[in-house]
């Protein structure tokens, strides 16, 4: 067939119906093309809580209708880590909210991003005007073409200055901007644009909110709520994105209120949970050991209303994480409807621990005992098996890696964790990479005493924050505090820490080495920070 143009304007319509075709074929391709390959790059979803110690992942409250008790978290357990893997051994290096955050977000530890503490001149006016950030985890996938979304807690001290600072790296940024813990009245920066206060602090949900909806007659304004909300209407929008996206969520549960009772404030239709627990064992008064760190040999019995106190807070904090887990529900049901379950990675974890009795301490967190740094992290996704745990060492200073890895950005090579993704592959294979435990207080490290957070109250029986470096490797525990002090703990024979080997003859080799290595890691950098070393094999764990 041939085509006569006998004059310049005569087929132009005809010549104008071929270029859209062809060009609308073109646009076709391409578009199949893009969404091919943004098929093949997998989504991240990264759910972060605040303050949950471990015991609370497998927590129960009974349940009168069913007349049994039941997991508080069961979306978690079954939907997460009944379909992926759980590090038993995973830790958090630096045990306090700013520090750890920033490892997370980083890959460095304290002593290398710098943000030593909570409080200025350590907090976040340092994290705001440091390199670090605007070279970050969402600032590299951002780069490498993925949709970046953050919701929820960013930093302790995030919106005093300015209330309306979009940080670097994210695409969407939707953030609480009052600096309490509160979870009602805070106003939100979404991206931007400052919001008034979203409810009132003073004024509970009614508990038949309606959950997961903004903006709807009669959405709740719980922050949990609110959060998952936010974080749901994001994952459908990022259905019709080309781009893959990297969705980190940072509830402020179960972090205490800090303006009402004893712990978090739960959502209204989940309070009668707080009276269906159990306490936690931790409330009898062992004996301390005279081998014990002087702020523990110095804690007096828990009193009957500290007791009672660790008991409100408990069943506050149940309460508080079934709301986090019905909000995972909601998120994983949300990527199922738009078919982007089989290609997202769902992890979880928290920012650092928190005690309720241990060692005679009431309340706190930053020390580098297992309630404060033991840490859940769950994660499930292409690639990974089902049901399964490792007990390969882990820590928040691998979680950038393993997202780098994980969408194929890069592999954190520079950084000073590497990737999980072989362990959460093969949950057989062991780490003999020693893990890094630190703590700063912002004070001068040569004083011979510990101090508080300056940003807390002194109060008996409180968790104190000190300077130390320490590590973790096989079985064994060693930490070297600034004043002199020190800790040897066999996790294996001794999981609660209660008996300290570190000035036992029998263990001086150890001893020996710990003190060698946290020297050495307290220093390191980037691949330093790697290096593989294996503890004595003498004495054997267990045989103490």
């Amino acid at each position: 067939m041939r085509f006569r143009f006998s004059t310049p304007g005569r087929n132009l319509p005809l010549a104008a119906a071929i270029l859209f075709c062809c060009s609308f074929a073109v646009a076709w391709f391409w578009l199949i093309e893009s969404r091919a390959v943004a098929a093949t790059r997998p989504n991240v979803v990264l759910i972060q809580v605040d303050d949950m110690s471990k015991n609370l992942l497998r927590s129960e409250y009974r349940d009168p209708k069913r007349g049994r008790w039941v997991p508080a978290m069961p979306n978690l357990l079954k939907q997460v880590a009944g379909r992926g893997v759980e590090f038993s051994n995973y830790y958090v290096s630096d045990p306090i909210c700013g520090p750890s955050r920033a490892s997370l977000l980083t890959g460095r530890a304290t002593h290398n991003h710098g943000m030593k503490i909570n409080v200025p001149p350590f907090g976040y006016p340092f994290w705001q005007n440091s390199q670090i950030s605007q070279e970050n985890l969402p600032v590299w996938l951002e780069r490498a073409g993925y949709r970046t979304i953050h919701v929820g807690k960013y930093f302790n001290g995030y919106g005093a200055d300015p209330q309306d600072e979009v940080p670097a790296g994210w695409d969407r940024f939707i953030s609480p901007t009052n600096r309490t813990s509160s979870y009602y009245g805070n106003p939100l920066n979404i991206n931007g644009q400052v919001t008034p206060p979203i409810g009132d602090w003073q004024v509970r949900d009614d508990p038949g909110c309606v959950v997961a909806t903004i903006d709807t007659p009669g959405f709740c304004t719980h922050s949990t709520d609110l959060q998952t909300a936010y974080a749901v209407d994001e994952i459908a929008k990022s259905s019709t994105d080309l781009n893959p996206f990297y969705l980190q969520l940072d509830y402020n549960a179960p972090h205490d209120d800090g303006r009402r009772a004893d712990g978090p404030e739960p959502p209204a239709r989940l309070r009668p949970i707080s009276h269906r627990t159990d306490p936690p064992g931790s409330l009898g008064n062992r004996p301390v050991s005279p081998a014990q760190p002087q702020f523990i040999r110095g804690q007096a019995p828990l009193a009957p209303d500290m007791q009672a106190e660790i008991r409100e807070r408990w069943g506050n904090e149940v309460a508080s994480v079934k709301g986090v887990d019905e909000g995972i529900g909601r998120i994983l049901d949300q990527l199922e409807v738009y078919g982007m379950m089989e290609n997202t990675y769902v992890i979880f974890t928290s920012d650092n621990g928190m005690f309720h009795g241990e060692h005679r301490i009431q309340y706190g967190k930053f020390l580098p005992h297992e309630p404060s740094t033991r840490q859940p992290l769950i994660m499930r996704g292409p690639g990974l098996p089902a049901n399964r745990s490792t007990t390969a060492l882990s820590s928040n200073l691998n979680l950038a890696s393993t997202v780098l890895t994980m969408t194929g950005v890069g592999d954190g090579a520079a950084l000073d964790g590497g990737s999980l993704i072989g362990f959460a592959r093969h949950p057989r294979q062991p780490n003999r990479v020693p893990l890094l435990l630190e703590g700063f207080n912002g004070l001068d490290p040569a004083l011979p005493e510990p101090f508080l957070d300056g940003g807390g109250q002194k109060r008996p029986n409180q968790a104190v924050v000190l300077n130390y470096t320490g590590l973790v490797s096989d079985n064994w525990k060693y930490v070297a505090y600034s004043y002199g002090e020190e800790e040897l703990y066999n996790l294996a024979a001794d999981p609660g820490e209660m008996r300290n080997l570190a000035a036992v003859p029998r263990y001086a080799r150890i001893t020996a080495w710990g003190r060698k290595q946290a020297a050495r890691l307290a220093t390191c950098l980037g691949p330093e920070c790697r290096l593989e070393v294996q503890a004595p094999r003498l004495p054997r764990p267990g045989s103490d």
